[in-house]
């Protein structure tokens, strides 16, 4: 990403290239949300939502990032106005998706499960023909939690098998995205808190001294699939790519001795 950014801003010198000021605007403030740093996005891009125009004209891809600025900010009214409008009007299919598994995810953040499944269903829908997913994997931490909670409800609105697959990628991707996170902080020296709950302290704390998933279970009279959703958890929030990268962090963090 950071080569990306280089090179982009390098096109900013070729005078002929009339988006060039935009185009870097907009790479710079895509790489930052996905960083967690909505502060950081350019300020024409925290702006309102621009009047539609073309799919295929600057504005639109404008709007895209403002799409995720608001959702990293968590500035809920307008994003989900957009949305709504983006739906009356031509979009590329790739554009539309993310928008609709975007809105998915807002509903389910503001508890409102029914809304969240109707939105999730309609992304499901539309991206189905041609077996389009990377937008609800994109989604990371966010949608493996609305997919679990769909796959517990009796009448399931979207097949279990895609609703399964996309939780555990989505998952995988979170906790990627967290290890990046975590190594662009150390890059930086920028420290950031770690707040862990007390259910999560005391499962890090059992897998520290080495007891077994089912070992933790039977120890804390728990399920299991709530321990392997805490020590999920764990990692996404510790950027840890494996049981050896997450006890590492955790001493390097004092959270176990």
């Amino acid at each position: 990403m950071e080569q990306t950014l280089k090179e982009t801003k390098a096109q900013i010198d070729e005078v002929e290239y009339l988006n060039r000021f935009m185009d870097y605007d907009v790479s710079l403030s895509w790489y930052y949300c996905f960083l967690g740093l909505p502060e950081k996005v350019v300020d024409l891009l925290k702006e309102d939502f621009l009047s539609y125009s073309h799919a295929a004209c600057l504005d639109n891809f404008e709007n895209q990032i403002k799409v995720r600025f608001h959702y990293a900010a968590r500035i809920f009214p307008p994003l989900l106005l957009y949305i709504e409008e983006m739906k009356r009007r031509e979009s590329f299919l790739f554009g539309r998706i993310e928008m609709l598994a975007i809105e998915a995810c807002v509903h389910y953040k503001l508890k409102n499960k029914e809304k969240a499944f109707a939105a999730l269903r309609d992304a499901y829908e539309t991206a189905l023909p041609n077996g389009i997913v990377m937008p609800f994997i994109e989604m990371g931490k966010d949608m493996r939690t609305l997919t679990a909670a769909l796959q517990k409800e009796s009448n399931k609105v979207i097949p279990a098998s895609w609703l399964e697959d996309i939780s555990r990628k989505a998952a995988t991707y979170a906790k990627r995205r967290s290890h990046i996170i975590t190594k662009y902080m150390q890059a930086s020296g920028i420290t950031g808190n770690i707040v862990m709950s007390p259910r999560e302290t005391d499962i890090l704390t059992d897998i520290s001294h080495g007891l077994s998933r089912n070992e933790i279970a039977a120890a804390r009279g728990l399920s299991i699939n709530t321990v392997k959703m805490v020590i999920n958890n764990i990692h996404y929030k510790l950027g840890a790519e494996n049981l050896a990268d997450l006890i590492r962090i955790a001493v390097e963090r004092k959270l176990i001795t």
